[in-house]
């Protein structure tokens, strides 16, 4: 990634100057034209040769970074507690029951802790002023599930059916 960004500007400025070379060229010459759109389709393809090194790294960063396994358990125990600071901040309150044991397993951080969050926050939403939303966290043979429960507010029912979709 780090090559593909430093060869980046050269190039840049390589495809630049064949440009100006062409346009500026007021003189009908075949060889010339010939050779400045070979050297001119030689930079494209270098040019989507290094976005595709990028995009590689990009992957290959992404990639190893997510195929790591990790305790799921403390990973949910500490996006809930970021959730507990910012729902005890308003009227609500936030339980969590978790399991002890240590889950292994293959995880995005970034998608649970935005999925959790969005969770807690809809609950949160369609909650009475000063309810509690309760998280809990078990296991059912291989699956993991957590499932946030909250008191609703009369009001709310009819929009739980449209509360997923976008």
């Amino acid at each position: 990634a780090l090559v593909s960004q430093c060869l980046r500007d050269p190039l840049s400025e390589a495809l630049s100057l064949v440009d100006s070379i062409k346009r500026t060229n007021t003189v009908t010459n075949p060889e010339l034209d010939i050779k400045l759109q070979s050297i001119n389709r030689n930079l494209h393809q270098f040019h989507r040769s290094l976005c595709n090194m990028s995009d590689v790294a990009r992957f290959e960063q992404t990639r190893t970074s997510r195929s790591e396994y990790r305790n799921v358990v403390s990973i949910i125990s500490d996006i809930i507690d970021k959730a507990v600071s910012l729902i005890s901040s308003g009227p609500h309150t936030l339980e969590y029951h978790g399991i002890q044991q240590e889950i292994l397993s293959v995880v995005d951080n970034e998608k649970l802790e935005r999925a959790i969050l969005n969770l807690i926050s809809n609950a949160a939403k369609y909650s009475p002023k000063a309810g509690t939303i309760v998280a809990t966290l078990y296991q059912n043979n291989a699956n993991r599930y957590l499932y946030v429960e909250n008191e609703i507010q009369n009001q709310a029912t009819s929009l739980i059916c449209n509360l997923f979709l976008r």
